[in-house]
């Protein structure tokens, strides 16, 4: 590939006090062919306001509201369960790039993380590369993450579609059901499937950002929670299921253990605190 275009997708709802730093991680990026979308969930902040002024100023940045409203968001315990799914959708069906990744709106990224991830999709030959993470920190946010490539570990194909497989294992084709929380019977057999039926490996490092080839989508989309076959344990779970059905899909799938994600997470990632 010679410079393929890669379009970053940043689903967004209520993201208007991080969303800035995270459009600058992108804006800071070595590899520069990119196009940003961002695809605004039905924000009530100032969300727009905040992006107009990246919009104006770079030709390579779209903002777009997504059309349909998620009537499921928010479940009957009051967590929001939408993780982005249909906003991610929008933003891959409206891109034109060769290349797809992601930049969540309130984390950030090391300004060489797509070039590292398209270094590795060719040096390994690979339709789907993830990378680590560590927690965000502002003085991290758009600087170089210094890597010697020949040294990093690596999380094969092979390792990836034994965990698909592994964690595709259950009592029930899908471990949630919409009736579940008013139905005593359905909420018995789901727990039993969670709990002694089903693993919950999470997919290999940062499952929120991988880059894919869009040529391997072949039908794999983000889905709504009681569809996902690899969701999370605590119920949410978007990527992971994205990235799983993806990994089974094209067959070629990496990660690459390099911590250029940066993620608000309240805990540092362990096998990071000690690195630049």
């Amino acid at each position: 590939m010679q410079h393929p275009l890669i379009s970053v997708i940043m689903p967004c709802h209520n993201d208007g006090p991080y969303i800035v730093q995270a459009i600058k991680a992108v804006q800071a990026q070595t590899y520069k062919n990119w196009e940003l979308i961002i695809v605004d969930d039905h924000s009530i902040d100032d969300t727009a306001e905040v992006v107009g002024s990246f919009v104006k100023n770079d030709t390579r940045i779209r903002y777009v509201i997504l059309e349909e409203e998620d009537k499921e968001r928010i479940n009957k315990k009051g967590d929001n369960i939408n993780a982005g799914w249909l906003a991610r959708n929008y933003g891959m069906s409206l891109s034109k790039g060769e290349l797809i990744t992601f930049q969540d709106a309130d984390d950030g990224s090391h300004a060489n993380r797509f070039e590292i991830q398209l270094y590795a999709m060719e040096k390994y030959k690979s339709d789907h590369v993830v990378v680590d993470w560590r927690k965000y920190r502002d003085d991290l946010n758009t600087t170089m993450y210094d890597v010697d490539m020949d040294t990093v570990g690596l999380v094969d194909t092979k390792t990836i579609l034994k965990l698909a497989q592994k964690n595709k294992k259950g009592f029930l084709k899908y471990p949630f059901s919409r009736n579940e929380e008013g139905n005593y019977l359905s909420s018995i057999v789901h727990r039993l499937d969670r709990k002694y039926l089903r693993s919950w490996d999470s997919y290999p490092l940062a499952a929120s950002m991988p880059m894919f080839k869009k040529s391997v989508l072949e039908g794999v989309r983000f889905r709504q929670l009681y569809e996902r076959v690899w969701p999370s344990g605590r119920g949410r779970g978007a990527d992971r299921d994205f990235n799983f059905w993806l990994a089974q899909t094209c067959k070629t799938s990496i990660g690459v253990e390099i911590p250029l994600v940066l993620w608000r997470n309240r805990l540092e990632n362990k096998k990071y605190i000690k690195t630049n």
